[in-house]
């Protein structure tokens, strides 16, 4: 079996009036249900299936799909922020510790080719990080 089978309908039977129900009933698919005990059971013990209600799962699998969707959009945002970082951290490793954290490598642009950042690299980490993660 593959994917998703319905092994029975469960029947639920109308109401006759305001406090009374009808019957219930199951409808099994006998060949399913053979399939499914062949391949669970392995010894004398019983094995127990719980049945689950479809909407519920169709709910709980929209949901899941969804926060994959999500997911998967911020794996892509965060493969965006670290390239458009890239060359800003080239520049700190040009000076691994040699200098404090208050000087400006701007001022070596003509030591170090890496130096020469360009306003649209600026502005490509600047969209990046003011841009919202997610959509609303």
């Amino acid at each position: 079996m593959s994917g998703i089978q319905t092994l029975a309908t469960l029947v639920l039977g109308g109401a006759f009036d305001a406090t009374e129900l009808g019957e219930n009933d199951i409808q099994p698919d006998s060949k399913l249900i053979e399939e499914l005990q062949q391949r669970l059971v392995t010894g004398t013990d019983d094995v127990y299936v719980e049945l689950i209600d479809r909407a519920e799962l169709d709910r709980v699998t929209a949901e899941r799909d969804a926060l994959q969707e999500r997911l998967n959009a911020a794996d892509q945002r965060i493969d965006e922020m670290a390239a458009a970082a890239e060359p800003f951290a080239m520049v700190a490793d040009l000076y691994a510790g040699e200098e404090d954290d208050s000087f400006e490598p701007a001022r070596d642009a003509g030591m170090h080719e890496a130096l020469r950042l360009t306003l649209g690299q600026f502005r490509a980490l600047n969209d990046l990080c003011t841009k919202p993660l997610f959509k609303s």
